[in-house]
């Protein structure tokens, strides 16, 4: 009897070969083999429809191709086009892409989970269980196909259990991708790798409705570029814009798009913790058949063409990518017709030269920028400090965007003025009174929303108490009730300073208190929280429903429904208290700081607090209150 590691696929529309053969296959006595359907749940790694252990034939990846000789109106090496005119992407193309990305994936985990870096030899093929060998060969006489058909499965091959094993084995002398090695079709570490990494128990992506809800919000303005730039055409377009205005949104549905017309897509975000946030969205939005999307942070994506490289590596980067590059088999090799690259503002010209290694000639590329977001990288005078991307943007389209879609009128006038006018009280109120009296009269300026939330608890500075983490959990507690009123993913973020190795730094981080109380939280509500601090944590593929703890650094991409900002009146004393070190620009972390909430920002302080930055956001505050329309 085989052991199913996952469930038989439902019979959903578009699946239902998928859920007929899985049942076929299943119902074959005898067969004693290891099952895997539908694995869509990995990161990184293209829906495969069946995975495929047997102790004799080896381990198989099989994609399911459930048509009717008659639905297919062309088919060769190349080329795979449905009645009457449909362009579909190769199966071959799909299976070898879901090959490479699985291998890619099994390193990884073994990585993190220290175990010795075993991947088991991979077959690929592909399956027509509606189609019969004879039928195939009668209809595509030429010999290369007639060579490519003995590297596929068909109806007859699916009647029994000797007649699957003995056409798998067929295929170890006409596979479908490289010669096997010998000896590796049994039992062996990586085949223990392969189960462990892909429990589904640990890795199935389950969506709650609120989630479902969320990341099915439609955006007008991302559908509108999605819909601007299809796939075929090469583009160049930049994405300027403040936070909360769509960036990344707009790059997502243009990514979405050029899948789901059987393109592969790069997506490239600086940080791990906003690449962590794509790849979950995306797990859930992404129902192409035919493309598929990379999610890479830096340091993945570098791991992905030399995995062995790290951040000591830095000097000769590019060159050791180069020569892993050139010495790869070409099967081994994913090229992508679209890139896309969020928060370019830090990325070094490492990035971008290894992104010449991977992309088509004629890719397209769609970058998102957003000035006063810098937080790495930065150059003398505070711009980009990558020269390819400083030409790069001297010949791109430029899409400004200028409406706020996560934030509050409020909180995103607060974040903006903090950024361009901090500590100038005087310059500040002139600046916000210039917002609203002439949002309409230039296109340069930004486009407000003065209809968006705007209610007593949507930016508040909130005092806290003596008893230091019962103030703390208070605090938690209303704001996980005002996530339910809100119904913005019912999520909140809590920001800290980074714990440093100093002791007396410490001192500045409520770090260790927010972690203490938040786990205390969880216990009694069942709400997850997901600390994001430690460096290995920052990759967790995290939910919504649950409360994340971040440092300042490692914000900048994500939002959440709640925001609790702790330690933000020492935050401009660590950013000046090293000037070799070239921290960020205080005004750039509270710009990004001040502006990831959905419904609610709150900046929590000490009841001793001395701080001329959180003065200056209280004024601030009580003038956006009288200036804003009732």
């Amino acid at each position: 009897m085989s052991i199913l590691h996952t469930p038989i696929p439902s019979p959903i529309k578009g699946h239902i070969g998928e859920h007929n053969l899985a049942k076929e296959i299943v119902s074959l006595k005898d067969l004693d083999a290891e099952l895997w359907f539908g694995v869509d749940f990995l990161p990184n790694v293209r829906d495969l429809d069946i995975i495929l252990f047997h102790k004799k034939a080896g381990l198989y990846l099989l994609e399911v191709k459930a048509l009717e000789l008659k639905a297919i109106a062309h088919f060769d090496l190349i080329n795979f086009i449905l009645v009457p005119k449909t362009k579909r992407a190769h199966p071959q193309e799909q299976i070898r892409v879901a090959q490479i990305q699985l291998k890619s994936y099994i390193e990884s985990w073994a990585k993190i989970a220290k175990k010795r870096a075993d991947v088991p030899f991979m077959q690929t093929s592909i399956v027509w269980p509606l189609i019969s060998r004879g039928e195939w060969n009668a209809r595509f006489t030429d010999p290369q196909m007639r060579k490519l058909s003995e590297s596929m499965l068909f109806q007859g091959d699916l009647r029994t259990s000797r007649n699957l094993v003995d056409a798998l084995q067929k295929l170890w002398t006409s596979p479908l991708g490289p010669v096997p090695p010998k000896d590796c079709r049994g039992e062996h570490p990586g085949i223990q790798n392969l189960r462990e990494s892909i429990k589904t128990s640990e890795y199935k992506a389950e969506f709650t409705q609120v989630e479902k809800t969320e990341y099915s919000r439609l955006v007008t303005q991302s559908n509108d570029y999605a819909s601007k730039y299809p796939a075929g055409p090469k583009y160049n377009v930049v994405f300027e814009g403040k936070p909360g205005t769509g960036k990344t949104t707009a790059l997502r549905e243009i990514a979405l798009a050029h899948s789901s017309a059987g393109g592969s897509v790069l997506h490239i975000c600086f940080n791990k913790t906003l690449a962590a946030d794509q790849v979950r969205e995306y797990q859930f939005l992404n129902k192409s058949d035919y493309g598929f999307i990379d999610v890479r942070d830096e340091w993945k994506f570098y791991q992905s063409i030399q995995p062995s490289v790290t951040l000591k590596d830095k000097d000769n980067l590019i060159q050791l990518l180069r020569t892993a590059w050139n010495e790869r088999d070409i099967s081994e090799k994913i090229f992508y017709d679209t890139i896309i690259v969020d928060e370019a503002q830090d990325c070094s010209e490492n990035i971008f030269q290894a992104l010449q290694l991977v992309c088509r000639p004629n890719a397209s590329w769609f970058i998102a920028y957003g000035f006063g977001q810098e937080i790495d990288n930065l150059s003398a005078d505070g711009s980009a400090a990558a020269p390819w991307l400083n030409e790069w943007l001297t010949i791109a389209e430029k899409q400004t965007l200028r409406r706020s879609f996560r934030n509050s009128t409020r909180a995103f006038l607060i974040s903006q003025v903090f950024w361009e006018k901090y500590p100038n009280l005087e310059s500040a109120e002139t600046w916000i009174r210039d917002k609203i009296e002439n949002q309409n009269k230039s296109s340069d300026l930004l486009e407000l929303d003065l209809g968006l939330t705007t209610t007593k608890n949507d930016f508040k500075i909130a005092s806290l108490g003596l008893d230091y983490k019962q103030s703390i959990k208070n605090l938690l507690l209303e704001n996980i009730e005002e996530t339910r009123k809100a119904d913005k993913g019912r999520d909140i973020l809590l920001v800290v300073a980074f714990p440093r190795q100093n002791a007396k730094e410490n001192e500045f981080s409520s770090y260790y208190d927010v972690l203490a109380v938040a786990n205390e939280i969880s216990h009694e509500t069942g709400i997850e929280v997901f600390d994001l601090i430690p460096e290995d944590n920052r990759r967790k593929v995290t939910k919504l429903e649950s409360i994340r703890i971040a440092h300042y650094l490692i914000v900048r991409g994500l939002s959440a429904s709640n925001v609790i900002l702790f330690d933000f009146d020492t935050l401009q004393d660590w950013c000046e208290s090293d000037l070799k070190k070239k921290r960020p620009p205080f005004r750039n972390l509270g710009n990004i700081a001040l502006s990831r909430s959905k419904a609610s920002t709150v900046i929590a302080v000490k009841s001793t607090y001395n701080s001329t930055a959180i003065d200056f956001v209280q004024k601030l505050l009580n003038y956006v209150r009288v200036a804003l329309p009732k």
